[in-house]
Parts: C-alpha cells; structure tokens; sequence
C-alpha cells in the first residue's frame, strides 16, 4: 500500500477505534478531553467512537505498565458507572480498543504545554479542523488519534497502547492478522553488521529480536557486542531480524483480563511502579540470567530482580496452560524507512514542523496527513510577500514578509520572519523574527534574532508570563527561572495546576 493511501485511510472517519481511552494526569484536563474528543468525532475519530477520558491520580506514578492497566480499569468503572456494556464485554465480542498515555509535566517540550496550562496533548500542529461548529487548531492528541485508527480493523477484541506525542506513517501495511497475544509495533531490519548497528545508532533503541518464528524478545539498550554475547549464549536468536520498538503494542482481551488479574491489588491499593518494557515483555521473554544482567545495570535491586521475574514467569505458566500457547509475544513491522515524527521535546517539535516546509517526498507525505492543500492560504494583498517554501494557514497578514516560514492561525501586521514557526500569535509593530517559535503569543515584542529559541505568552488568570527561553525544561532547567523569564517552567507549571481547577 502506498504512502498516499495509508494517509487517506488515516483521515477516513467512517473506521477506527470503537473505544478511546485518554490518560491524563491533571483533573482539568480529563474535562477538556472529554468534552473536545466528544464533539470531535466524526472528524477526530469515527462517528460512534465511545470516549472514556481518566487521570492517573496514583501518588508518583505507576508506570507506563501498571499505568496501562490503571486506565483501562479507571475507563471500565466509569462505563459500568454510566450504565454501559463493559469495555472488556465489548473488546470480547470484537471491538477494538486504544488507550492514548499522555500523562506527565512536559518538561522536554516546555514551555510550550506550560502556554497550553499544562496541557502537553494540547499543543498545537498545522491545521485546521471544524470542532462543534467552529475552526480550531489541530493539537498533537488529535494527531496521534487520527493516525493510529488504521489499526483498528486489525484488532479486534484487542487493546492497543500509544504514546500521545508520536506520530508515525507506515510503509509497510497496516492490516494484519494478530498471531501473539502481545504485538509491538517496531522498524524491522536485517541482523545488522557491527558496522549498520553503530551508523543507525541501536544500542540508544529498546529492540525486539525475533527467531524465524517470528517469535520475539524485547530487550533494553545494548551494544553490538553484548547483542553478539547474547546470542552465543543462546539468549537471543535474530533469525528473524531485529528493529527498533516504537514502544506501541496491542495486547488480546484474554491477556488484559489475566494481567489486570495479575495486578489486581496494585490497582485498588495504587501502589508500586512497573513499567511494560522491563517488567512486562522482558521478564516473559527472557532467561533469568539475561534479565538479570538487563535490570542490574540499570540499577535494578536483586532481590526485587528474582522475585518479580518469577513472578511473571509463573504468570506465564498459567496463562500458556489456560489456552494451550507457546510463545506471547511477536510484532507489527511499521517499515524500516516508515516515517516517525516525534512532538515529544521543544527540538523535535521545532524540527518536525519546519518539515513541511521542505521539498521531499517526506514533507508531501506531511502536507497530506495535515490536509495542507485544502487549508492554505495561496493569495494575499500587495503589502504581503511569502516565498514558495512558506505556508500559511487560517491568518491574516498584512505588510508581512515571511520567508520559510509556517503560520497557523495567527494575526500579523508589520512583520518579517524567516525560517520560523508562528501559532495562533497576534504582534505588535515592526517586529521580526528569525530561525524560532512564536507560539499563543498576544503583545508587543522587540526585533527578535530567536536561532531555535522559544517565545511564549501565557494567560495566568489575570497575569501574563512571557518567556524567552534558549531552552527546553528538562533536567535544571525546569527548576531555574532561565534568560528574562518571570517564572521557572516547574513554577509556571504550579501555577497553572492551581487555576481554573
């Protein structure tokens, strides 16, 4: 199937996933999502989609593994509460089902999510969509929701798990039939030289190793020498190629219902953190010792090491006697040249966004998964100039010189900008800018020479904070009040926690 027609199943509404589940971490948000995703569908997600919007309220949170299972219990609560069909019923009789994770504070992409209140899925991308009546900007969730809903008809009666900042667009095809009881979606390959494994950069990747079988192992960062070592020992087989996890799986109803079973008292006592990579897939997948060598050096404690592998070991036991099966685990080959756009940190985001501008195959492939074509904005009075590579979309512009450069949404007089990115911003007069961001942006600047840095402006019930940051908020950065900014991101972030709750 080629590029152009996965991108047009992924903007067909009539198919998609039958559940929705959204994971949040703030409680305003869960309200947001709710009501946005509701009025959306049809043009989001299918027509008939239920929508179950929960926030992860576990104290340090749980885990993307028992943080998976928790919303997906939280989400079948709220249906049995409302009177509905049970989720795990309707999986049962072949629904499809997805949770979408986007819980934490957005420390890698702020200060944008902090311009969002804190609302990191919220971020905006570069089209325009018709919600309720009324044209609103595009958000990364939105995104993600519309490019993942091809999986639905291959996944029946299973839960699918995504990321809420990562969007990607398969090369190979999208329909498949589900041998595993688990799946991930991962870029399959060769077994890689010494040499391909350093030049793509692997041992930075989670992989999944895989036997003729097609029966898989995840494994953590390694390198090419530990990936020999093992599979000398007999740890790991590669036969069937090895590829880089893109951390999305699907997993049966039957699976779901017997690690829901397996975690039961976590999940009332809201207790513990287990992720699906180290404390899922690999102790299943595994020898004692190769899990043993994965955990300690990451620091792992030896005796919660033996105790939770056996643990999951004897889970395994159970369930391949319960339904006669040998193996849980394989994958979803996404295409070793599949397109993966990561929204996840400020870099990325800048990066991504400047794509479509660009004259690849690529950036066509983006420009149609965005609608470009049917959104922008080709003619414009004399007082405007825009050279080919700009695009501009939902604004009005007026004595403005932009050179490639993208505009969403936004309301510019008297204003120059190259190689930037400008969303929903309204300027003062005389203003440029150059290789940045001008993001929810309402007021006057001076002339601004950004090279990559943000600017943007938040309404705080009464007050504004605006930030000029040469930085994301990761590591001290999200504690420091960095630049000329009036707040730290960590002291915008409490900030927004308590408004409007």
């Amino acid at each position: 199937m080629s590029i152009e027609a996965t991108i047009d199943s992924m903007l067909n509404t009539e198919t998609g996933m039958d559940i929705i589940i959204i994971s949040t971490s703030i409680q305003k948000q869960k309200h947001y999502w709710q009501d946005r995703l509701e009025k959306g569908r049809g043009v989001i997600a299918k027509f008939n989609a239920s929508v179950y919007v929960i926030y992860e309220d576990w104290q340090g949170g749980a885990g993307n593994g028992l943080g998976t299972l928790y919303a997906f219990h939280k989400a079948e609560k709220q249906a049995i509460d409302a009177g509905e069909i049970s989720i795990l019923k309707r999986m049962n009789a072949g629904a499809s089902a997805a949770i979408y994770h986007t819980a934490g504070k957005g420390t890698r992409l702020a200060p944008l999510p902090g311009s969002e209140e804190n609302n990191k899925p919220g971020v905006k991308l570069p089209e325009i969509v018709e919600i309720d009546g009324q044209p609103e900007v595009l958000t990364i969730l939105e995104s993600v929701i519309r490019q993942t809903s091809v999986y639905a008809i291959s996944r029946v009666g299973r839960l699918s798990v995504f990321w809420g900042d990562q969007i990607f667009i398969p090369t190979e095809s999208f329909l498949y039939e589900p041998v595993f009881d688990v799946d991930i979606l991962t870029r399959m390959r060769p077994e890689p030289t010494r040499e391909e494994w350093e030049a793509e950069g692997l041992s930075a990747y989670g992989l999944i190793v895989a036997n003729e079988a097609n029966e898989a192992k995840q494994i953590e960062k390694i390198s090419y020498d530990t990936f020999i070592s093992f599979k000398e020992s007999g740890a790991l087989d590669g036969s069937g190629g090895i590829g880089t996890s893109l951390g999305s799986f699907s997993v049966s109803a039957r699976i779901l219902d017997a690690l829901l079973n397996e975690f039961a008292s976590e999940l009332i006592s809201q207790k513990g953190s287990l992720d699906t990579d180290p404390h899922f897939w690999m102790p299943l997948t595994l020898d004692f010792t190769t899990y043993q060598k994965q955990l300690e050096a990451k620091g792992g404690e030896t005796a919660f090491i033996q105790s939770h592998y056996k643990r999951m070991q004897d889970f395994a036991t159970r369930f391949k006697e319960t339904f006669n099966i040998q193996w849980f685990l394989g994958f979803v080959d996404v295409g070793q040249q599949s397109y993966w756009w990561d929204y996840g940190q400020l870099k990325y985001y800048f990066q991504y966004n400047m794509l479509i501008l660009e004259n690849s195959e690529e950036a066509a492939a983006m420009r149609h998964f965005y609608q470009v074509d049917k959104n922008r904005q080709i003619s414009f009075d004399d007082s405007v100039t825009v050279d080919e590579s700009s695009i501009v979309i939902g604004s009005f512009l007026h004595n403005t010189n932009l050179k490639n450069t993208l505009v969403i949404q936004s309301q510019l007089k008297n204003f120059n900008a190259i190689n930037s990115i400008v969303c929903n911003s309204q300027n003062g007069v005389n203003q440029s800018i150059e290789d940045g961001i001008l993001y929810n942006f309402d007021g006057l600047i001076e002339s601004l020479q950004l090279g990559g840095n943000v600017t943007v402006s938040t309404e705080l019930n009464t007050n504004w904070a605006n930030f000029q940051s040469a930085v994301d908020g990761s590591n001290h950065q999200w504690d420091d009040r960095i630049m000329n900014n009036i707040c730290s991101f960590a002291e915008l972030y409490e900030i927004n926690n308590k408004s409007k709750e």
